[in-house]
């Protein structure tokens, strides 16, 4: 039989979360038509084995109390399972059959559980439509009652009965199995042969306590109570029990901060997942400019005229920018997506120095560049970044003229301002321009990879500063990179050559 520990069997797990969030709710519609359509009928027959024997019925009423009370105690030493939970009652159940008349206990068994639950609704908030539960629970004194009613005289128990004993208790546990995996089909959708696997326990438990009530039955031969004897028991079972139930919810907590864990791991991968395929498609048309202007120079960079090479070898070098530009942007947007910190560089660094490069990266031969900004210090390789997806962005979704302004904000910050002429962001767009991209699977190249404002967002936060966009009336849109300055001493601009790619 395979593992039914939560630890390694999720659909255990699920099933012990479900039952112990269940406690405080209604059955669900359901779960009640199926506890009623396995009860009712355990209802009806214990009523009916009650009255075929009310003629021959002498009934003590103390003892009737006492083993009722015993029962309900016992009912509350209970033994979380997927499915539900086992208790000890069989340790009182084995005697109620011999000190009671055997006709009466399925009705005492379901008297008994109703009781027992009584402190569960009204100490720890169970809702009191579980109490129709009593009913398809006591399926198993059933099986149990008609073998002795059957099989044995009314009397006590005697050691010559011992293989309707053993007959008893197969039939006992037949039939709460039969029960116990209808319920649960019909109630919850458990499978039966995860049922069968859960209850395995059950029959080792019962089996192990029925010799144990038995032997109580027979001390009750010698003094009417005592099978009070097993009373100190039930506290002992009571610990062992709350201890087991107690590591199993440990064991849900780590499941679920496991879970957690591996969901946040599987985002990540379904970030780099989506990221390489967008990549597939943004990436086509530098790709395959570079690798034609390549092949160009290669075969026949020779016989070019001159003004031909100058063009050829400055496109080459435009769109290798443009393919560095789109890796970069796969290369950061797994770490953003999931929070984790970029590899950045600060130094002092002169804004106008950045721009060119910028421009050069996104392919755009038309920018009217004005103004100047304060020295600041910062990754002058991923401002470029920044910048090239903004005038990227303008390129593709705006009209000319596209303009980058240099200038200072209100509180001495650097600033950095594109802005175009296009129709501009709709209304519905405009909460998640930033956002990561609900979609990037499938975007056609044409449209880059889908990704570089929620990359462009993320490097600003990262630098220590923020992007903002802006929907004038008149139209078009303009995006602003602010910058903190550079600390005092720090004023001289430094531009070292970008590193490469992933650096």
């Amino acid at each position: 039989m395979k593992s039914v520990e939560p630890e390694v069997d999720p659909e255990v797990a699920a099933l012990l979360r479900e039952g112990r969030e269940a406690l405080t709710h209604p059955p669900s519609p359901r779960q009640l038509r199926a506890e009623l359509l396995v009860g009712v009928p355990l209802g009806l027959a214990a009523l009916a084995l009650a009255v075929s024997g009310a003629e021959t019925i002498d009934l003590r009423i103390g003892l009737l109390v006492t083993l009722l009370l015993a029962y309900a105690v016992a009912t509350t030493v209970a033994f979380e399972l997927g499915q539900g939970e086992t208790d000890a009652t069989l340790l009182v159940l084995v005697p109620m059959l011999f000190l009671l008349p055997v006709t009466l206990v399925p009705l005492a068994v379901i008297v008994g559980y109703g009781v027992g639950r009584v402190p569960d609704i009204v100490r720890r908030g169970e809702h009191p439509l579980h109490l129709v539960f009593a009913l398809a629970n006591a399926w198993h004194a059933m099986g149990a009652a008609i073998v002795l009613v059957l099989a044995t005289e009314p009397g006590g128990p005697r050691w010559s009965d011992a293989p309707w004993f053993l007959l008893a208790l197969a039939a006992l546990l037949t039939v709460d199995t039969a029960a116990g995996v209808l319920r649960e089909r019909l109630g919850r959708g458990v499978r039966p042969e995860l049922q069968l696997r859960l209850l395995l326990r059950v029959w080792l438990l019962d089996s192990a306590l029925a010799p144990v009530g038995l032997l109580a039955a027979f001390a009750a031969t010698q003094g009417r109570y005592g099978f009070l004897l097993l009373a100190p028991l039930l506290p002992v079972l009571g610990l062992l029990a709350r201890e087991r139930n107690t590591r199993l919810g440990h064991a849900l907590d780590l499941l679920e901060t496991r879970t957690v864990l591996l969901e946040t791991e599987l985002a990540a991968a379904r970030g780099r997942e989506e990221a390489l395929a967008a990549v597939s498609h943004g990436l086509q048309t530098p790709l395959a400019s570079v690798v034609g202007l390549a092949r160009l120079l290669d075969e026949r960079g020779s016989d070019l005229a001159e003004d031909r090479r100058a063009t050829a070898t400055t496109q080459l070098h435009r769109e290798a920018l443009a393919l560095r530009h789109r890796v970069r942007q796969i290369l950061d947007y797994p770490h953003l997506r999931t929070g984790r910190p970029l590899a950045l560089r600060p130094a002092p660094c002169d804004l106008a120095d950045v721009v060119p490069r910028a421009i050069a990266a996104s392919g755009l031969t038309d920018v009217a560049v004005v103004g100047a900004a304060p020295p600041v210090r910062t990754d002058a390789v991923r401002v470029e970044q920044v910048l090239t997806v903004l005038l990227d962005n303008a390129g593709r979704h705006g009209r000319p003229p596209v303009r980058l302004e240099l200038g200072t904000g209100p509180s001495g910050e650097a600033t950095v301002t594109v802005s175009d002429d296009g129709e501009g962001v709709s209304e519905p767009e405009r909460s998640r321009l930033f956002a990561e991209p609900e979609v990037v699977r499938g975007r056609d190249e044409a449209a880059g990879t889908g990704i570089g404002l929620f990359v462009a967002g993320g490097i600003a936060g990262q630098l220590g500063g923020r992007l903002d966009a802006e929907h004038p009336r008149e139209g078009g849109a303009r995006f602003r990179l602010v910058l903190p300055l550079a600390p005092p001493g720090e004023a001289e601009p430094l531009s070292p050559d970008p590193p490469p790619v992933g650096g």
